[in-house]
């Protein structure tokens, strides 16, 4: 409902003329166009100055520093088909980030029954070689061995090319469960020791909801789709965790990013504190010799113990 042009407080202002009274509305009309206008501009300054936070935040994610590894299931249920879905699923995800040195890095393993490396997180070094790199993964048939997936990315995939000062990313694509839980729990164990956040995705019936929720590192970290063709679906799902995953993500601060030539310096200290140790051993055990010969030869300088007299037979007694 439209405020009403004359109120009970304006009426008693309203002049007597006809002339007065329209310049008096038309003056009053005016200032509440005004009005009008200047809520119409601040409501669009409050907007447009919620989507250029929106899109800062999308820049800062896009650029952060991330070491990101895909586990990718090739196991027999997959098949060449939905593998390639897959890897379009991957190329995706890929392409919401900045691939650089200084920003995103990924690495790609697969499993079936067996583990097999397809790249390092160092070895594609922009988005064109990467998503070169990622159409030439092929298809292996086979079981779906998730312990020795875990087991491989925890020993080797953030160890070759990884970076300290980057965010740990693990995202883990499958359609199956694993052959031992408790082989499997060991290895979640070992991952909650890491930095690594694990994100899985379960696709189709015959994966086990409680299983993948356990491996994720968080709550929201887990999505299940119906097929493989629902793949697409999760990308901006998927993105936005990532993201926040980054945002809350303290980095540590080393020395290394401040000094020049660090790596040398670290060399020479741990070299100087061996040094140091094995000297204060080597002193030690000189001492050890040392007290131990003086003691022997204050033993041998000690004048012997003279037996008591003997008291003669004769000797007469009281």
């Amino acid at each position: 409902m439209s405020e009403p042009l004359v109120t009970t407080e304006t009426a008693n202002t309203i002049p007597g003329t006809l002339r007065e009274q329209a310049q008096h509305f038309v003056l009053s009309i005016n200032e509440r166009e005004k009005r009008g206008t200047y809520i119409f501009f601040c409501f669009c300054f409050l907007i447009l100055s919620g989507t250029h936070v929106s899109e800062s935040k999308k820049q800062e994610c896009k650029t952060a520093t991330k070491d990101v590894v895909f586990l990718l299931d090739t196991s027999g249920s997959v098949g060449a088909v939905a593998f390639e879905e897959v890897l379009n699923f991957t190329k995706a995800i890929v392409s919401t980030f900045r691939i650089g040195p200084q920003n995103t890095l990924v690495g790609i393993e697969t499993f079936a029954s067996i583990v097999h490396h397809q790249f390092a997180l160092d070895v594609n070094k922009n988005m064109a070689t990467l998503l070169t790199a990622i159409d030439s993964i092929p298809y292996q048939s086979g079981g779906t061995n998730i312990v020795a997936g875990l087991e491989y990315v925890i020993k080797n995939s953030f160890k070759a090319g990884g970076r300290r000062n980057a965010d740990k990313i693990l995202i883990l694509v499958t359609d199956g469960q694993t052959y031992s839980p408790n082989a499997t729990a060991m290895q979640v164990k070992s991952l909650r020791k890491t930095n690594i956040k694990v994100f899985c995705i379960g696709v189709g019936l015959y994966v086990d909801p409680k299983e993948l929720q356990h491996i994720a590192s968080g709550a929201n970290h887990t999505l299940l789709i119906k097929d493989y063709d629902s793949l697409s679906n999760t990308i901006r799902k998927l993105h936005a965790a990532i993201c926040k995953v980054s945002r809350n993500r303290k980095a540590p601060v080393y020395l290394r990013d401040f000094i020049h030539g660090f790596e040398y310096l670290e060399v020479a200290i741990l070299t100087l504190v061996t040094v140091i140790a094995i000297g204060a051993f080597g002193c030690c055990c000189r001492f050890c010799v040392l007290f131990a010969k003086r003691r022997e030869r204050e033993e041998e300088e000690k004048p012997k113990r003279q037996q008591p007299c003997k008291r003669p037979k004769d000797w007469p007694s009281y």
